[in-house]
Parts: C-alpha cells; structure tokens; sequence
C-alpha cells in the first residue's frame, strides 16, 4: 500500500484525496473503510507500519487523529499533512509544512502537485 489515510471529514477524503491518489495511480487505504472483527486501533496500527506515506488531516484537531500522526511520525514514516483554512495551526506542529485547503477542488488540486 502506498498511503495511509487519516482523517475524520469524508468530504476532503473522497473528494480530494482519493481522486488526486487515484489520477497518480497510487493504492491507498482507509482503517473505518473496512469492517472487520480487528479492534480499529491494531488495524490502524497495522495499516501505518505497512504503508509508504500517510496523509494525516489535522482538521479539527481531534485527538485520535494526533495520536495517529505521532505513530506516523514515531515510525519515521513520510507523512503529508493537510488542514481546512478554518483550523488554526498550533505551536507543536509549527515547524512542519503542511498543505492548507478552502475546498475539495482546492485540496485535490494542491495534492496532484506535491506528489507529482
């Protein structure tokens, strides 16, 4: 698998994610896109480890998705992140570039350039 992505807005992902990963040809994988008997943590623990890169929206801020990214980055993994123009950057993450987005098109756009 080539991407892992977290997130919690199914806009931004279906939208703009997987269609950039998809015009690029790259595989990706979603942990609550697949229903399985796993506790959701190992699958998303097992998915971060297997994959080449991640994509972590920090949109929101939400907890679990830092702690996603922090195992993302505690596994020296590449890692893309991207956030909704309304989310304020916070101090911890303020010296990682990350991809700011103001809509689907905008987010799609942004990513078909940096991974080309």
């Amino acid at each position: 698998m080539d991407f892992y992505f977290v997130e919690l807005t199914l806009d931004s992902y279906n939208y703009g994610i997987v269609p950039a990963l998809n015009a690029l040809g790259y595989e990706h994988y979603k942990a609550d896109n697949e229903i399985t008997n796993k506790d959701i943590m190992c699958k998303i623990c097992q998915q971060i480890q297997a994959c080449k890169m991640a994509i972590i929206n920090i949109s929101g801020l939400n907890p679990n998705v830092m702690l996603e990214q922090g195992l993302v980055y505690g596994l020296g993994k590449p890692v893309i992140i991207i956030k909704d123009k309304n989310t304020n950057a916070i101090s911890d993450l303020g010296s990682i570039e990350y991809i700011e987005y103001s809509h689907v098109g905008d987010l799609r756009d942004k990513l078909l350039k940096a991974l080309d």
